[in-house]
């Protein structure tokens, strides 16, 4: 596929497999051609949930995108230059934070994506630290092992959770 952002797929069953290559340039062709081969390895994670439904998807409403006018309407005609109001009803919930906030199950998790080879995580240390600033801070350190056949790249992601009384998103990256 070569979008720009996240899309429905009613179609998905009836596929063996489905690869996002967004917006590839000029070199799409040889670039495809290598993963398709396995002469390289695909190791990028999404950057956003894909929805298994646009129902799922807060901002498919005319208030969210492209917002409406100060009587309700959703058009006007050509060369009006009122402004229209935008509702972020989801507040903080954007994005993966929606869909884990609301309990609704995507079609593909932010950060999502496959390989030809498979990774063991190990040592995971978490250590305090305070930074050049004075500012508390925190270091993270795992161990990565390909254990698989085939070469390959890992993307380590860590998410961590601030205290509830600061009125945030559960989960950040």
């Amino acid at each position: 596929m070569q979008t720009g952002s996240a899309v429905e797929m009613p179609w998905l069953k009836k596929v063996d497999a489905v690869l996002e290559t967004w917006y590839p340039g000029e070199q799409q062709g040889p670039a495809l051609v290598n993963v398709l081969f396995g002469a390289v390895n695909p190791s990028g994670k999404l950057p956003m949930t894909f929805p298994k439904s646009l129902a799922d998807v807060p901002t498919q409403s005319d208030a969210q995108y492209p917002g409406i006018f100060s009587d309700g309407s959703t058009t006007r005609p050509a060369g009006t230059s009122e402004i229209r109001q935008v509702d972020y009803s989801e507040e903080l919930k954007v994005g993966y934070r929606w869909y884990e906030a609301e309990d609704i199950d995507p079609l593909f998790e932010f950060g999502y994506g496959l390989s030809y080879t498979s990774f063991k995580y190990s040592g995971l240390t978490a250590t305090p630290l305070v930074n050049s600033r004075g500012k508390r801070d925190l270091r993270l350190t795992v161990r990565v092992t390909n254990t698989g056949r085939v070469s390959g790249t890992e993307t380590v992601q860590a998410y961590v959770q601030l205290p509830s009384a600061a009125k945030e998103p559960a989960k950040r990256l």
